[in-house]
């Protein structure tokens, strides 16, 4: 005859378990993230007068998973080809610069997240 074992395991629920590493909406692993992307990205955002970059830091809500990048020209710039780019003061810049910085950055960026779940 089998024995039965009864078990009960209880829990704090899915937005404490969240909060207990950090990853609730709006926390530290997003806010890292943010702040790691928008310092990444730097280097590669196009910048003549410092516009656009500086948008970047100005305009965006750190933590709420959107980066902005606020000047008329940011779409042109982004996504033509046909633009040219002053490299003096940043040497990597060009369109597309969100998808080559995280070309090259990924792994950085997952590091300041998981260390900013505090495990």
């Amino acid at each position: 005859m089998a024995e039965v074992i009864s078990a009960k395991f209880e829990w704090g629920g899915t937005e404490a378990l969240l909060h207990s590493l950090n990853l609730q909406r709006g926390g530290k692993v997003q806010q890292a993230i943010d702040n790691a992307v928008v310092r990444y990205s730097d280097p590669y955002v196009p910048y003549r007068t410092g516009r656009l970059a500086n948008s970047a830091f100005t305009q965006s809500q750190i933590g709420n998973g959107k980066i902005v990048y606020n000047a008329p020209y940011a779409r042109k710039v982004y996504y033509d080809p046909t633009c040219r780019f002053n490299r003096q003061v940043h040497p990597l810049a060009g369109g597309y610069w969100f998808e080559r910085m995280k070309a090259e950055h990924t792994q950085d960026i997952l590091r300041e997240a998981a260390n900013a779940t505090g495990k």
